[in-house]
């Protein structure tokens, strides 16, 4: 009988594929668009300038609503990026080498390490019909367009996938550590430190490591904005008839039922049109969560709060294709191959 095939199989496909659309598909700064502008000029600004002051260098004013602009008003009365520095600080090396085409190798290898973390949970041999549905939401469209781009979405997919990794192999305070750091890349994470400390088997190591990744992103608040709890969302700038004025991204959020619906169902970036291979994914691991319990929670437990939280943001439709937003939920659904093949989820070993 022939051997299954490895998982690192289903993973190098993944890459290469994704290499070859990036290549097929490439035209310089195309993939820098949306919120990729303000993490593009940061890297660029931390290049020129060495600071993060972007009246400096962004070519853009501030837009007329809190979602449009890319500004923040500092505790210094300067203008701040609204968005969290860590996606061009950690790329800022790539950015150094190659310019903005270094954020998006940087990009495309966040995509590459998310699914091998994740294929750590599948056997070191999987059946094809396990493999492929492992693959199979790193293949959609949706993911292709957002790999072709400068994403803080796919840096939290990998966070995600590595702080599942650090509870499932006994590595608390790594998962505290990523868990803590998700939250410096978009504050409504706050909950995925929550959630983690819940599952995590030994609860001390997770949250020391919790507290070490929440460290810079209470640092950066405090220099930037004065306080550890003050973000750039919370102090946008927007340009209005009488002026520029300060608003704050909670005017943007609102509980709407049909919000939620559309979620699932908006004729072209619904989850059922853009991403539809996550239900019999979520399924399948439903079926089989005796077997997988961590993951299993992990993963339904993200998708909860995910769903309810851009069920209540009024500007959840930010893109082209897909939802952003729900990207690093997404492609966590991979998880659900384990429903596909016999055993529970191994260890995580790398």
């Amino acid at each position: 009988m022939r051997p299954d095939p490895p998982r690192n199989a289903f993973v190098g496909a993944v890459i290469l594929i994704h290499a070859a659309l990036i290549l097929v598909g490439y035209h310089p700064h195309t993939f820098v668009r949306g919120d990729g502008v303000a993490y593009a000029f940061m890297a660029a600004s931390l290049e020129r300038d060495g600071d993060l002051y972007l009246e400096d260098n962004l070519p853009f004013p501030p837009g007329p609503r809190p979602e449009s602009s890319l500004y923040a008003l500092g505790r210094d009365g300067r203008l701040w990026p609204k968005h969290p520095p860590l996606l061009p600080l950690a790329a800022f090396p790539f950015h150094l080498a190659l310019g903005f085409d270094g954020l998006l190798l940087f990009n495309f290898l966040l995509l590459g390490g998310t699914a091998f973390i994740l294929s750590r949970f599948l056997p070191a041999r999987v059946p094809l019909r396990q493999g492929l549905a492992f693959a199979s939401v790193f293949l959609l469209p949706y993911a292709f367009f957002h790999t072709y781009s400068v994403s803080p979405d796919l840096f939290l997919a990998l966070l995600m996938a590595g702080a599942l990794w650090g509870l499932q192999a006994g590595r608390e305070g790594w998962a505290g550590a990523a868990t803590g750091l998700m939250v410096f890349l978009r504050p409504s994470y706050i909950i995925q430190v929550l959630l983690g400390l819940l599952l995590a088997r030994r609860k001390i190591p997770f949250a020391l490591g919790g507290v070490l990744g929440l460290l810079p992103f209470l640092a950066y608040n405090t220099l930037a904005f004065g306080a550890p709890w003050l973000t750039g969302y919370h102090r946008v700038v927007v340009a209005t008839p009488v002026g520029p004025q300060v608003v704050s991204h909670l005017e943007l959020f609102s509980l709407d039922p049909v919000r939620l619906f559309q979620l699932f169902a908006h004729w072209d970036r619904g989850l059922f049109f853009s991403a539809p291979v996550v239900f019999p994914l979520l399924l399948a691991l439903a079926l089989s969560w005796r077997r997988n319990r961590t993951a299993a929670l992990f993963v339904f437990s993200a998708w909860g709060w995910h769903l309810l939280f851009y069920a209540c943001y009024v500007p959840w439709l930010a893109d082209h294709v897909g939802i952003r937003f729900l990207m690093p939920v997404v492609l966590l659904s991979a998880l659900g191959a384990l429903g596909f093949g016999p055993g529970a989820a191994g260890r995580g070993k790398m």
